[in-house]
């Protein structure tokens, strides 16, 4: 029925039905596929070119008492992003005694060169509770969970958006894996049997997650991304 004037009324409903927020533009568009339409766009959505095809992320990474492997998975993570300036870093401290407030200080300011934003704070103990407290310090609509330890892929930033970007779509996973598995050196540091049980770890996680039915209610939350699994 394209060209109708039931198409307007359609769009509206199959958007009602995936949750997504509609916004009305008063000015009179030909057509906003045109580049010289999309001044129009951005001013009355409030939103930029950029921020679509390269949006803002705010990543939350609880921690106790990691400061070892706290500014090496940091570097790591900024390393691993196509656009480390569109990064918010929230540590979350569930009252560590390792000061990893120190540690956070210091990359803070060697990160200003990459434009990424480090910031931490205080929670009380408990992975659900420090996860909440991220999520509510953060300023970005999209939120990446993480542990400490976990290495992210590269384009990591530019894969979760493209899952993300689809209608409909309000949260996903990467796929979880272990290094003992998956490196030959690490693979002949460990016995035959321990292997075969972190092969069999490492299916049930694929599985499960696979098999995650997310709640009609989060389609009134942000959108977020996970790899939360040790």
């Amino acid at each position: 029925e394209w060209g109708t004037e039931r198409v307007f009324q359609q769009q509206m409903t199959a958007a009602e039905k995936l949750g997504i927020t509609q916004t009305m533009v008063l000015t009179k568009l030909n057509d906003v596929d045109t580049e010289v339409d999309l001044p129009h766009v951005e001013k009355h959505l409030n939103i930029t070119k950029s921020d679509i095809l390269q949006p803002y992320w705010s990543i939350v990474i609880p921690i106790l008492n990691e400061s070892k492997s706290l500014e090496s998975s940091i570097r790591h993570l900024v390393k691993n992003a196509d656009s480390p300036e569109r990064l918010e870093i929230i540590i979350v401290d569930g009252r560590s005694n390792d000061n990893p407030t120190e540690i956070i200080e210091r990359l803070k300011v060697d990160l200003q060169s990459v434009g990424t934003d480090l910031m931490i704070v205080s929670s009380k103990r408990g992975r659900g509770t420090q996860l909440i407290t991220g999520a509510e310090a953060s300023k970005h609509k999209l939120l990446l969970f993480l542990h400490i330890d976990s290495q992210v892929p590269r384009h990591f930033d530019t894969l979760a958006w493209h899952t993300l970007f689809k209608p409909g779509v309000i949260a996903g996973a990467f796929q979880f894996g272990l290094d003992v598995v998956h490196e030959e050196k690490k693979r002949k540091q460990v016995s035959w049997w321990f292997l075969q049980e972190m092969r069999l770890l490492e299916w049930g996680t694929r599985r499960r997650a696979a098999k995650m039915d997310y709640d009609k209610h989060l389609k009134h939350l942000y959108k977020f991304f996970l790899l939360t699994f040790n």
